[in-house]
Formats: structure tokens, sequence, C-alpha cells
């Protein structure tokens, strides 16, 4: 009877494989560090070798395989389930179905050495690794299943553990000769040859670094490094290597980037010492904010009639590799800045805020920069006054009656045939007045009182009132010390309303014909208009921006509001 039990062998070869597969980790983290992601592909590489000198005792055949990946397919593989039954050792897999590659994009890193079975590192060559993975995905791949040369494997046919066979001798055993030679016709006895004094080398002392290993702020980059031979002069040479590239000989301070890893060591010149060891230093970059830029214009403010359009410009004191600058009006939105831009007055009648910043481009070591803001305000208009009012040009029918001759002007203007005197309803003529203001400190497009008009609304015979008169209003305006006297004419409607019960709807009022005047103001080439509106009044009236209401035989005054309002540059 066949009894199958696993010989001790068997235990410790498979117990070394369970840890094989056992210390087979990844790690996968974002923006690891390169001294790290050296340290783990070592350690990866020393995993998969492992794995393959116990692929390889069990009878697993690497003979076809040219690259990593093709390695770690053959380490996949499983025995058949019939082999496996009389397999001594692993018959599974070698290594995680999960396992995967990520090849090299200049094919250089971990390749597969053919004559020595083994992978290494730092080769060249198609189908070099960069790093190894673990890709859930690749679970779900069936593994291959293939035949394994065994030296050793349980008994398919006798009752022994083992399969063996019994054999006769090759030949019946002879005796052998041996011919010996006395101490007496030796000769003379030779003493062999002293050995050399044997050579002791002395281990050289590695370099050092002029700036350890460590974080620094941004600005110190590109980092100056300088390496210095602790060893005795002639006796050897400083090589060093970046991000375990190809080595140098040393000869001047090295610029070292943010995230290098600069390794350096000692070489022997001479036979009388050892090469030092590596040494590996790592120098990382602290983040910080860009300097923020100037804001240059080439005038520091809006001009009244001169540099009334500003150019501005601004300076990035960062390099330009690295960042951008961007800018924005009043609060706005952010633009991104190419190249001077133009402001103008007309734009801006308080002033023109500007804030500009740097931002980084594509870098982990820089954040944007401080705000920087710049006010250009707008020179005063620097107009003062005092204006004065006069009436003309009534219309009306036929039977119109008026306190103006055809032709005159005055300051008060009565329309409208009164009644008799001993009629109940006797009242004055309906009236109108103006009284000037004074007025300073005003900029075009601000709103300023010019003065008030009064109106008496009087009981009148039909047909002899007024339907339209004139104002004209003449202001004394002294421009930065330049004295100015516009005249503005507006016409009003005179509209009397049918009696009610209703007092406001029964209430006569003056309308604006038309708030912009016809004329116009020119200031150093620059034109004006002047336009008005009604103000508030007093309580026997009320006043929306073109029309004053007053009650029937009341009176009530009303302001007068006006505005200059920048038209533009006359044309040359």
């Amino acid at each position: 009877m066949k009894h199958r039990a696993f010989s001790l062998l068997e235990v410790v070869i498979a117990l070394v494989v369970l840890g094989i597969l056992g210390s087979f980790t990844f790690v996968s983290v974002n923006g690891i560090s390169k001294r790290i992601a050296r340290q783990k592909l070592e350690s990866d590489v020393d995993t998969v070798n492992r794995a393959v000198g116990s692929y390889l005792a069990m009878g697993g055949s690497l003979k076809d395989a040219q690259t990593p990946a093709e390695v770690i397919a053959r380490l996949k593989r499983t025995t058949s389930a019939a082999d496996a039954r009389r397999t001594t050792g692993l018959s599974s897999s070698f290594v995680d179905a999960r396992l995967g590659v990520v090849l090299s994009p200049d094919q250089r890193g971990v390749i597969w050495d053919a004559n020595r079975a083994r992978l290494m590192l730092d080769g060249a060559g198609t189908g070099a690794v960069a790093k190894f993975v673990l890709d859930d995905s690749l679970a779900e791949v069936s593994p291959v299943e293939e035949t394994r040369s065994r030296t050793v494997s349980f008994a398919k046919e006798s009752s022994w553990i083992w399969d063996y066979q019994d054999r006769a001798p090759t030949a019946a055993p002879t005796t052998t000769e041996i011919s010996v030679v006395s101490e007496a016709d030796a000769g003379p006895t030779s003493h062999p040859a002293a050995s050399p004094a044997p050579t002791f080398t002395q281990l050289l002392s590695p370099p050092t670094f002029s700036v350890p290993s460590g974080t620094y702020g941004i600005s110190r980059f590109d980092l100056p490094v300088s390496l210095t031979n602790p060893n005795p002069s002639g006796s050897s040479k400083i090589v060093y290597a970046i991000d375990y590239g190809d080595w140098q000989d040393y000869t001047s301070p090295i610029s070292v980037q943010p995230g290098t890893i600069l390794s350096a060591q000692t070489v022997s010149t001479q036979g009388d010492w050892r090469d030092s060891r590596k040494q590996d230093q790592e120098y990382r970059a602290e983040p910080s904010a860009l300097t923020a830029p100037r804001i240059e214009p080439n005038y520091p403010t809006f001009g009244m009639f001169y540099h009334r359009e500003v150019e501005v410009s601004l300076e990035n004191p960062n390099p330009a590799a690295l960042s951008r600058l961007e800018y924005r009006l009043q609060g706005g939105d952010w633009r991104p800045y190419a190249n001077p831009f133009l402001l103008s007055r007309t734009d801006f009648n308080n002033g023109a805020n500007i804030e500009a910043r740097a931002v980084p481009i594509d870098s982990p070591y820089y954040l944007d920069s401080p705000l920087a803001s710049r006010m250009i305000p707008v020179d005063s208009f620097g107009a003062a006054g005092e204006t004065a009012g006069q009436f003309s040009n009534a219309e009306g029918s036929a039977r119109m009656v008026t306190s103006l001759d055809q032709g005159t002007t005055g300051g008060l203007f009565a329309w409208g045939e009164v009644l008799p005197t001993q009629d109940p309803a006797y009242t004055d003529q309906s009236r109108l007045a103006f009284t000037g203001a004074e007025f300073s400190e005003i900029a075009p497009g601000m709103s300023f009182q010019i003065g008030a008009l009064s109106y008496f609304n009087g009981t009148i015979r039909s047909g002899t009132g007024a339907d339209r008169i004139d104002l004209t209003i003449q202001l004394d305006l002294t421009i930065n010390g330049i004295l100015f006297r516009p005249d503005f004419t507006f016409s009003f409607d005179l509209i009397n309303t049918v009696n009610t019960s209703d007092a406001w709807a029964s209430a006569d009022y003056v309308r604006i014909v038309d708030p912009l005047a016809s004329q116009s103001l020119v200031v150093n080439d620059y034109e004006y208009q002047f336009e008005i509106e009604f103000g508030r009044s007093t309580s026997d009236g009320f006043a929306i921006f073109d029309e004053f209401h007053v009650l029937e035989n009341a009176a009530a005054s009303a302001e007068i509001f006006g505005t200059l309002v920048e038209i533009g540059r006359l044309p040359l």
C-alpha cells in the first residue's frame, strides 16, 4: 500500500516559497520621493529574484525568457493537476497573480540577465521595467499550466514513497596497483617558497557635502553644493551622480534642483585604498509665495484736459519661465497680462483701482503672490460759479396776455387775464420766477443745484394764458482758473388741467420740453452738454424729473439741478 507524506525537504522548500510570496509588497503613494522609490524598486527586484531561484529549484524553466515581463509570466504558471499529485514541492505560482510591470519610456531600468538567471538593476534594453505594480484586473486571468522537470517525485508505480529502479553493477570489481618510493630514494627534501606577505588596503572616507540633505526655501534653488575629499592627496577622486544617473568626475560645485538626489563617492586611484561607501543626499524645496508684481502707470492721475488716457505696465520680478501675471480693474474678473493696457478717464469717473498678482506656471514649489494694488485718481474738474435765469419767447393764442412783450426778457414771467376784483375767484396772474444759486467742486457727470423755480398757479380767463416759455440759464463758470460764461436755453410747456374735485389731478403744471440744452460747452477741445431736471418741491407742489405740479390758487417752489455731460474730444 502506498502512503504519501511530506518529507522534511518538501516542508522547508514550501515554507521558503510561501515566505517569498508573503514578502511581495508594493507601495503606491502619490508624490513618493525618488529615494524611497529607489529603495522599493531594489526590494522588489530582490523579491522577484528569490522567487526565480525557487521556481528553478522546483523544475521550472526560463530558457526562452528575454524580458522581466516574460519572467513574471512564467512565475505565475502552475503545474497540472496530475503532476501536482506527484510534485514534492510547490505546484502553484511563485508570485502574486496581480503582479505587473510598468515599462520604462527610455528603455533604462530593470532588465533580465539570462546568463545569471536574475533581474538586474540599472540596465538598458528592450522591455526594461521602471517599476512593479499590483493590478487587480490581472487576478481575473486564469493561470497557465505547465510541466516541470523534477529530480525527485512521488512514486507512481512502486510501493515505495519514491520512484526508483534496481540495476546490476556495470563491471566486476578489479584491483588497482599503487607504486611507492622509499624516502631514501626520493632525494633531498625541498622546502616550498615562502608566500608573499598579505597586503592590506584602507577604506576611503566618503566625500563631505557643503549643504546637508534637507528641505530649503525654493528661493535658494538652484542650490550650489560643493564636495570635499577628506582623504590624503592623490589617493582618490570624487565622483557623483544625480538621481541615480551616470557617474561623473567632480570638478566644481553642482547646481541642484528641487527634489534632486545627489549621490557621491570617493574612488581609489591607488592600490592601497578601497573605494568609499556611497552617500546619497536628497534636497527638497519648501513652497513659497511669488513676489508681487509692480504696477507702473505712465501718469499718476487722469488729467482733466491732458493725459486723459493712462498706459499701465506690469513688471514681473519673478522668473518668466515659472510665473505669469494677471490683473483686474475695480475688483472685476482676473485677466491675463501680456502687454501694457490703456485706461481712459471717461471710463473711470471716480478713478481706476488696479490689482495685479503673479501666479505659478505648473510648479509645486511656488504659490500665488500677494496682491499688488494701485489707484489712479481723477484730477479735479475744479469748477465753481453761480447761475442766473431769464424768461423769453412766450407762446400762446392770439388772446394771450403776458408780462413780457415780444423780444423782451425778464427774471419773472406772468400770464393770463385776471378776473374782476369783485369776482369770488379773483387771483393774481399765474407766474414763474427763477432764482439762481452758487456751486463749487463740480465735475462732469455730477448733478449740482443751479437754482429754484417758483410757480404761482392763479385763476385766469380762459384763452388768455401762455402755452410755452423759454428759460435761458446763464452760468458764470470757472474751471481750473479759467472763466466760462455759457448760456443754455430750455423750453417749458405751461399745461392747464380741467378742475375736478381731485385737487392734485386739477393741479396745473410746468413740463420741461427737452431736458438737454441745444447749446454745448467746449473746454480745451473737449465738448460738454448741459441737462437739467427738477428736484424736491415745497408742500403745495410736487416734482418728478421733468414736471412740476402746483395746486390751484397756490404757490410752490422746486429745485432745479444741472449736469455737465462730457461728449468727447472735438475732431481735429
